[in-house]
């Protein structure tokens, strides 16, 4: 545990602007790092490492076929990793990509992880976003206002309780597109599928993250930020990075993940180890017996095989002899017709006709005969 990395997910159904929300949260000026496209862009799973105050940006690919060794890549080449559009169908064997460097949400102590949309037309997307709901400690649900709580996000809910990760975020994007009627509803629906679930969300926050990322390094960042609802996500954040109790949780889930391991590795040791005993404790004269039989079935394969042999030998040897009897015959008969024919042809023209049709009436002879 002295590795330990808060760990941070975004999830959400597809295009719902997670990756905008990452590169405004790490206060990125561009969408280098976490690509955003007009179709589902992110493929892969992505995370976001903090490293502390004036760390260099780095970047790192670990496939699935080599899990434990990374490859170094040149962080503006992360997009022909991440992105549906460059890695089509995860051709390059993409696991997942870290990103390591100085974020200052982060400090050098927590992971954010940016996932794959669940829903995509992709298979791949789907999976990716749903193994990303094993590596978090805390989660940050996007939700559209247009679309509040669909199946998908149902699920996700579902998985959050289920693994007893109480403590997560709700962040709700357009509701600059609801007057104040239909924005009460939107909320009032999303605390009620949560406490379906057994989950009550600490805060459901609005955010535009959109209007954040563009105001980046502007003159009234402070402002925007505060008005674009980024400001009070931030500070949910650090409030849940920074608290002991969540990190004691945390901690204590993990445990007991390694427990249930544990638990199901020794169980599988175990039953092994019984089978192993099970055939120890057997007597010699029921080795013997065992021996004996399978000594006896392999002597009566091989007699079964030799009388299939023998059977085979006779077999062929009558066919072949039927067969030289009916080519001899066949050959009599024919030598036999041709005499006939010849000893008919008379006189010069006869046998001058004779020469010139043997080789036609032969061939006709030979056909009959056949």
């Amino acid at each position: 545990f002295q590795q330990y990395r808060f760990r941070i997910g975004i999830l959400g159904s597809m295009k719902r602007g997670k990756s905008t929300l990452v590169n405004a949260l790490l206060h990125r000026p561009d969408d280098s790092i976490a690509p955003v496209s007009v179709i589902p862009a992110t493929g892969v799973i992505t995370e976001f490492e903090g490293a502390g105050a004036g760390s260099e940006l780095t970047a790192s690919v670990y496939t699935r076929s080599s899990p434990e060794t990374p490859e170094t890549i040149d962080v503006a080449d992360v997009r022909e990793y991440a992105t549906e559009e460059r890695n089509s169908g995860n051709h390059k064997d993409v696991d997942r990509i870290v990103v390591r460097g100085d974020f200052p949400l982060l400090g050098s102590s927590a992971t954010l992880v940016d996932t794959p949309g669940n829903g995509s037309i992709f298979d791949d997307h789907s999976k990716g976003a749903l193994d990303a709901l094993n590596l978090c400690d805390v989660y940050v649900l996007l939700v559209s206002a247009t679309v509040p709580i669909d199946r998908i996000e149902q699920a996700f809910l579902q998985t959050i309780s289920d693994q007893q990760r109480r403590q997560f975020i709700v962040a709700l994007t357009k509701c600059d597109e609801l007057d104040a009627a239909d924005k009460r509803a939107v909320l009032s629906r999303i605390r009620e599928e949560c406490r379906k679930v057994g989950l009550t969300p600490r805060h459901i926050i609005e955010v535009s993250a959109k209007k954040a990322l563009k105001a980046a390094g502007a003159r009234d960042e402070v402002a925007i930020r505060q008005s674009t609802g980024l400001a009070s996500l931030i500070k949910e954040m650090e409030r849940i990075i920074g608290s002991e109790s969540i990190h004691v949780m945390s901690l204590r889930a993990r445990m007991l993940d390694a427990v249930s391991h544990a638990h199901d590795y020794m169980s599988r040791e175990i039953d092994s180890a019984k089978r192993d005993l099970a055939l120890a404790e057997r007597s010699v004269e029921d080795v013997e017996a065992k021996r004996a039989e399978l000594e006896q079935q392999c002597k009566g394969a091989m007699e079964s095989l030799e009388e299939s042999e023998r059977q085979f030998r006779r077999r062929w040897n009558s066919i072949t002899n039927r067969f030289g009897s009916v080519v001899r015959s066949c050959a009599t008969t024919v030598e036999g017709t041709l005499h006939e024919w010849l000893d008919q042809q008379r006189g010069p023209f006869g046998m001058a006709r004779a020469c010139t049709a043997l080789k036609i009436q032969a061939s006709r002879a030979l056909a009959n005969e056949l």
